[in-house]
């Protein structure tokens, strides 16, 4: 189930549409190569190709200054040690109107083709179980399958205040998680394992 939730993420985050196996590609659906692969967060996702991998880091818009100076020594840092750090808004509004142009303002392509299979269960998607990631909903069977997908986002504010556009008491499910992702780079392996254990795996604990 947790290779399955990685694959899924990966697909909302950067494929739109694309929920694979771990052995493949998000982008093509080929088989990977285990010599083409990139860091997100603490997990790694493989490609067939350097094509593809480029792709996928232009599917998350991923924001990269070049290797300057490692966030943990401050030594210089190493082109070859870095990771993409995906970080996951949940954005609350008081009504679909207000939702709505909120996609429109932030320029994110809405896509909702109505539910049909869960991603996680393979059972029948309910139209009432739905996430709205960076203007793509994908739909689920049930609150479970739900909460577990939603739970792997890591949102920050994950909890609703006030609607960002009218000011009213937000609805909590009128909500889209927005992704912002950045590249990271280390001046050796042990200064990265450090950063993901600090940032990523002692968060999901």
């Amino acid at each position: 189930m947790k290779i399955r939730l990685f694959s899924l993420l990966l697909g909302a985050l950067a494929a739109p549409g694309l929920l694979l196996a771990a052995d493949k590609c998000p982008i093509s659906g080929e088989d990977v190569d285990p010599a083409v692969t990139l860091q997100v967060n603490e997990k790694t996702a493989g490609f067939c190709c350097n094509k593809c991998l480029a792709k996928y880091q232009e599917n998350l818009k991923v924001v990269d200054e070049g290797a300057a100076k490692c966030p943990i020594s401050s030594e210089d840092a190493d082109a070859e040690q870095r990771i993409i750090h995906v970080t996951t808004s949940a954005n609350f509004f008081c009504c679909a109107k207000c939702l709505a142009k909120f996609t429109e303002d932030n320029k994110l392509e809405a896509k909702d083709e109505g539910p049909a299979k869960c991603p996680l269960s393979g059972e029948d998607a309910s139209a009432g179980h739905s996430v709205n990631v960076d203007g793509k909903v994908t739909y689920f069977c049930c609150e479970k399958c739900q909460k577990k997908f939603t739970d792997g986002l890591q949102a920050v504010q994950a909890t609703p205040g006030k609607c960002p556009i009218s000011g009213e008491d937000a609805d909590p499910s009128k909500v889209v998680y927005t992704t912002a992702a950045k590249a990271v780079y280390f001046c050796c392996a042990k200064c990265k394992g450090k950063y993901t254990e600090t940032q990523f795996t002692a968060k999901a604990e």
